[in-house]
């Protein structure tokens, strides 16, 4: 309470104890303040949502400052929970400097890929031209 009330600083406290603690004595509850969500995870059985301080000052933690946001609703208006380097590498694919893939088939792949008609090296193309030339 001491931390809630402003009285103790925040910098003495690991943040997600504190909202461990606020969950489990049941003075948040772990539901989107925007949308309701509170579906939990399969694989952890958590509720992915995502702590949001209301006046955005991540040392005023007053109660009625605190609410729980979806990580749809945190990224739409609050702080995203990912920086912009985390993006760029989720959005871009970087292409090398001799502007070839940076991954490697191996023979399985690759005559999956022929069958399908999706893989062509460039040494198998046709030229110009090669119509007119018997190859046998």
């Amino acid at each position: 309470m001491d931390v809630l009330e402003g009285r103790v600083p925040i910098e003495h406290f690991d943040s997600r104890k504190i909202k461990a603690r606020l969950l489990s004595e049941g003075m948040l509850v772990e539901v989107c303040a925007s949308c309701g969500f509170s579906e939990r995870r399969v694989t952890d059985q958590k509720i992915p949502v995502i702590l949001n301080f209301k006046d955005g000052n991540k040392k005023n933690w007053h109660l009625d400052n605190l609410e729980f946001l979806c990580y749809n609703h945190s990224f739409l208006y609050a702080a995203s929970p990912i920086d912009e380097k985390q993006a760029e590498a989720m959005e871009d694919y970087v292409k090398t400097v001799d502007d070839q893939p940076d991954w490697e088939l191996d023979e399985h792949h690759i005559e999956h890929l022929k069958e399908l008609g999706l893989y062509e090296r460039e040494e198998d193309k046709p030229r110009p031209g090669d119509e007119y030339i018997s190859r046998l």
